[in-house]
């Protein structure tokens, strides 16, 4: 709430609250999540009606990225977009994602950053020499720390936010079977986690008005 969003789960949070939680009298029946550009998370059980399609895996519409070679590879994390967070410049934001796994390490950091590719990067953080400094709460804070890379790639390239907002609603998925967490696993049974921040960043950025 402190961020200026709802608490999902206000009924049983240990935590007090000052916005009023909305209900069907303060609605036109429309769920207020959704009508703030957000995913519901509770759309099976909300007492709210919702005018978006959920999102499924394998629709015609849908736009896959993973492979350097082919379209909206630019969506990936291993895209050469350069973003700048705190004075500091990454070459991906996959470099800047896994050097957040050592906010205690600065020397393990610099050298995720100094990385030739972002593949390489990938694999220094995963290094067991390096993979027992690793912060205890990863788990925790990694979409976080994703979502923060997403908001200035997409920012810092104007070109990157044009190309975001002009998939309108379709889906994004990325694709692969290497990964069940950010991607869909290959065959839509992963969490496509990175292809959801993508649409509900697509979503928070068209309702944004004037330049960047």
């Amino acid at each position: 709430e402190e961020k200026g969003l709802e608490c999902l789960n206000e009924k049983k949070c240990p935590f007090e609250h000052r916005q009023k939680r909305p209900n069907r009298d303060d609605s036109d029946g429309g769920c207020p999540y959704e009508k703030r550009g957000l995913q519901c998370l509770n759309e099976n059980q909300c007492e709210f009606s919702h005018k978006r399609q959920k999102r499924q895996h394998g629709g015609e519409d849908d736009i896959h990225f993973y492979e350097r070679d082919e379209p909206f590879f630019e969506f990936s994390n291993f895209a050469k977009y350069p973003i700048e967070i705190q004075g500091v410049t990454y070459p991906t934001s996959e470099h800047y994602y896994q050097s957040q796994k050592y906010p205690d390490r600065p020397n393990i950091q610099e050298t995720i950053r100094c990385a030739s590719t972002p593949r390489e990067a990938l694999e220094i953080a995963r290094q067991t020499e390096f993979t027992q400094h690793q912060r205890s709460e990863w788990d925790n804070n990694k979409e976080d720390v994703m979502q923060r890379a997403l908001i200035h790639k997409f920012k810092q390239y104007p070109s990157l936010k044009a190309m975001l907002l002009g998939t309108g609603s379709r889906n994004l998925v990325e694709h692969t079977r290497h990964d069940k967490y950010w991607g869909d696993g290959g065959d839509g049974t992963g969490k496509n986690r990175l292809g959801n921040m993508l649409m509900d960043l697509r979503s928070i950025l068209s309702e944004e008005k004037g330049p960047l």
